[in-house]
């Protein structure tokens, strides 16, 4: 006798890929706008501590920033892959 076929799952049995809202569509868009911008400041203010100018004011300022700027890019990177994956 032939082998038993494999059975196909059918539709019901797949996961629902669901496509994004429009609203999150926007805020997709809205994240990776943002990601741009931190990226390029985070770049500048990297520049600016590795060359220092200023006071001690100035250069913790600017590592405080840098602080924030990077919690803030981690969280919209985490977003964005989960809205990226299911575009």
């Amino acid at each position: 006798p032939a082998p038993a076929a494999a059975p196909v799952p059918s539709r019901s049995d797949r996961p629902a890929r669901q496509k994004l809202t429009f609203k999150e569509r926007r805020e997709l868009d809205e994240i990776v706008a943002r990601i741009a911008a931190s990226e390029a400041r985070k770049a500048e203010i990297e520049s600016l501590l590795a060359a220092p100018a200023g006071g001690f004011e100035a250069m913790k300022a600017l590592s405080d920033e840098l602080e924030r700027l990077t919690q803030a890019l981690d969280t919209d990177l985490e977003r964005w892959t989960e809205l990226a994956e299911r575009e």
